[in-house]
């Protein structure tokens, strides 16, 4: 960590702007995590500052990991402004009214269904604290009840939402550089934003996002790569991009891209043809094999789409296999996700297929999803992207949900739970995509990865593993830093992909004439 502090200072002067020209906000509310999440916002946060002329300011919490080193870090690429956001927390009076405010919201909820719609000030915030509480319960995947653990979550979503107006009031921020637009803690200081009319720019570990006020007030993963990916296209040649997506796909079923739930996927694993999976899983019958594909259940079932059929993946696959185990004349199997462990979910999965009666399977643990496009008859996930890849060979995908690849005619869209299991029960019978649907599928997924390869940044799969751990190795920043100081070799970040890139966005933004509340604090 130090040498890297030692040779990133060499490349920023200390960020300052013209008196009234306003700040950029940079979330540091993760920041000690890793460089996965302090060097990508460092180096967007002087991007926008650089071609907006506002002057960066960290917001971060006094309980952030790591806080103090993450300071120092911050410093190194010449930010020095920083803002405890309990410093503009409500006061005692204030937090009585929000409590009676919540206890009134909570009071009137029936079902977990109906605080997913919850809203304070204009800013929507249920679907936030349904996907909080699982996240923050491990082996809870669902909200059966409410009770008082959902009210402590409703009250500090009035309190964040005041806390953020306060902040955004006082403060002059015209720009927001955050890490997620998930959970409570990070994606209501997002929605607060953009409902006074800040932009915000969204880093994650693949991808930049520029949300705008005119996109609404709670922009969704999914929704805003769809159109992206539908800007890109039209100005895609198709044919090259066939040729793109043939070869991307081949290095992705070999395991080879640098992409961390990629090379847990299928890096190691092995590609069974149909004959070897029967027998592996004592399938003693003749009935086409359909795959089932898990998700992470505590990984923002509502925060990235809108649509999910169901409100979190429990309850979509619980309830998918209830209705596939009475649907006679198909072999399901269910594909646990790749990076369960991590999560702490292993065996979760299979737990929920024991439960679930006869004629149900999961996949061998040395499964390449490699072996998919060869045996399966079709698949079925919520929002995962093996509704894309396998799309790609012809393989069907029925959604229980939206994900940004919905929409371009080659998945099965039902529009309520009834539609759905009615497009389950037609499985025995269904058909391979046309070869027109498989061109458009491998054309959105060319779009898809370019994306990725054009924003991606010095942080690679390497770096992501030490930050997070895994397979029985604790995650450490100090091992990340190594990593990232050893690859970039004394490296100037200013020429890094994900500084000129932004950089980039920032001019398109200036240019297309949309950025009156930053420039004149409107």
């Amino acid at each position: 960590m130090r040498e890297f502090i030692a040779n990133n200072r060499r490349f920023w002067p200390a960020a300052t702007a013209a008196a009234g020209r306003g700040r950029v906000l940079v979330e540091g509310l993760l920041a000690g995590a890793g460089p996965n999440y302090l060097v990508r916002t460092g180096l967007i946060a002087r991007a926008v500052a650089a071609e907006l002329s506002l002057e960066p300011a960290v917001v971060f919490s006094e309980t952030s990991l790591y806080w103090q080193s993450a300071i120092e870090l911050y410093r190194s690429f010449g930010i020095d402004n920083f803002i405890n956001e309990r410093s503009c927390a409500p006061s005692v009076s204030e937090r009585l009214q929000e409590a009676r405010e919540a206890s009134r919201a909570f009071r009137g909820l029936k079902s977990p269904d109906d605080l997913l719609s919850l809203s304070y000030k204009g800013v929507r915030y249920g679907d936030l604290a349904y996907d909080t509480i699982i996240h923050d319960a491990p082996g809870t995947p669902t909200i059966d009840n409410l009770s008082l653990r959902e009210f402590f979550y409703v009250l500090q979503a009035h309190d964040l939402i005041n806390t953020y107006d306060a902040l955004l009031g006082r403060h002059d921020v015209r720009f927001y550089v955050a890490t997620h637009s998930q959970y409570l803690t990070w994606g209501l200081l997002v929605r607060c934003c953009l409902a006074r009319g800040i932009p915000v720019v969204e880093t994650t570990d693949l991808q930049l996002w520029l949300y705008e006020p005119a996109d609404g007030r709670s922009p969704k993963f999914h929704d805003c790569l769809r159109r992206r990916l539908q800007l890109l296209m039209a100005q895609s040649n198709p044919e090259e991009a066939i040729g793109e997506a043939d070869r991307l796909l081949a290095a992705r079923f070999a395991g080879a891209v640098d992409q961390s739930d990629v090379k847990l996927a299928y890096a190691a694993k092995r590609t069974y043809d149909e004959s070897e999976l029967r027998t592996a899983l004592a399938i003693d019958n003749d009935w086409p094999i359909a795959f089932i594909f898990a998700h992470i259940f505590s990984d923002a079932p509502q925060g990235l789409s809108d649509g999910m059929l169901f409100r979190d993946y429990y309850s979509w696959l619980d309830q998918t296999l209830r209705a596939v185990a009475a649907i006679p004349g198909v072999n399901w199997v269910v594909k646990p996700h790749p990076a369960n462990t991590i999560y702490k979910e292993e065996g979760l999965v299979d737990r929920i297929v024991e439960q679930r009666g006869r004629g149900l399977f999961v996949c061998p643990a040395d499964f390449s999803p490699a072996s998919v496009p060869g045996i399966a008859r079709a698949i079925v996930t919520a929002q995962g992207t093996a509704g894309l890849e396998f799309g790609c060979f012809g393989v069907p995908a029925i959604l229980a949900g939206r994900p940004f690849y919905a929409g371009f005619g080659f998945t099965i869209e039902p529009r309520s739970v009834e539609e759905y299991v009615a497009t389950l029960r037609r499985v025995p019978e269904s058909s391979g995509l046309s070869r027109a649907q498989q061109v458009t599928a491998k054309q959105v997924f060319a779009a898809f990865m370019r994306l990725q390869q054009a924003d991606t940044t010095v942080i690679d799969a390497d770096i992501l593993h030490a930050v997070w751990g895994g397979n029985g190795v604790p995650g450490s920043p100090e091992r990340a830093y190594e990593l990232l100081s050893a690859k970039l070799g004394g490296a100037d970040l200013r020429e890094s992909q994900l500084y000129l890139r932004t950089r980039e966005l920032m001019r398109d933004f200036r240019r297309e004439s949309r950025h009156a509340a930053v420039t004149s604090g409107a």
